[in-house]
């Protein structure tokens, strides 16, 4: 029973050494993912804001175009306002579609954190289990050997006070 128990000992560890394998390859692809997700967001918001540059340029112009000197008039100007007002709004949903994906990101990720910790605890307290028992049967196959040699001895014993007889 004791080599029955020492295998699925390590059966038990081998099988937590997978999981937590597993586990921090996850939380690689979920570090990179996030790190993609946070350049996406940042690139939106840098979208954001040259739309909202332009929006105050043509906000402040007059009623000339500054590059091909048109007339624009205030229909125009309005028209073109609308415009980066739709671009701004689309954003403005990417940016919360991707915040949402990152917000679950980081809570898989913490998560995944909090089962690796976990798992390296219990690896470290099989490992310790496996050590203590591999000593355990150490010292117990050390006494048997004793225990074999003092019966060999006594029966030497035993044997040589027949003789003497």
């Amino acid at each position: 029973t004791d080599s029955t128990d020492s295998s699925a000992n390590q059966e038990l560890l081998d099988a937590s050494k997978v999981e937590l394998n597993q586990k921090q390859q996850l939380l690689l692809q979920l570090a990179q993912t996030i790190a993609k997700l946070e350049q996406q967001m940042q690139s939106i918001v840098d979208q954001g804001n040259q739309i909202n540059k332009r929006k105050d340029a043509v906000t402040t112009m007059d009623d000339e175009c500054p590059l091909c000197e048109q007339h624009i008039d205030q229909n125009h100007k309005h028209t073109i306002l609308d415009k980066y007002t739709k671009e701004r709004e689309a954003l403005l949903v990417t940016y919360q579609e991707h915040k949402q994906t990152h917000d679950q990101a980081i809570i898989q990720r913490n998560t995944t954190e909090q089962v690796i910790n976990e798992l390296t605890k219990a690896i470290q307290a099989q490992q310790n289990s496996l050590q203590a028992f591999e000593v355990k049967k150490t010292q117990q196959d050390s006494l048997k050997q004793q225990l074999e040699a003092l019966q060999q001895q006594q029966q030497a014993q035993s044997t040589d006070r027949k003789s003497t007889r």
